[in-house]
């Protein structure tokens, strides 16, 4: 299923997310953007997705 997180920070600095996860995503979005700089390591089950910052909040989805 789906999860949703707030992320926010300072304009113009490298985001990066660090979750458990059992599966890699099926979709990945930020902001209703789709994201491809995510990457999953299925033998450790972690998963990590990087993106730019900006000072608003924005939505963070992962689908699985």
């Amino acid at each position: 299923g789906p999860g949703a997180y707030a992320v926010d920070s300072i304009v113009s600095t490298q985001g990066i997310v660090l979750l458990k996860a059992a599966t890699a995503p099926k979709q990945v979005t930020l902001g209703g953007a789709e994201l491809k700089t995510f990457e999953y390591n299925a033998a450790e089950k972690l998963l990590w997705i990087k993106f730019q910052n900006e000072p608003r909040p924005r939505a963070l989805q992962v689908t699985f």
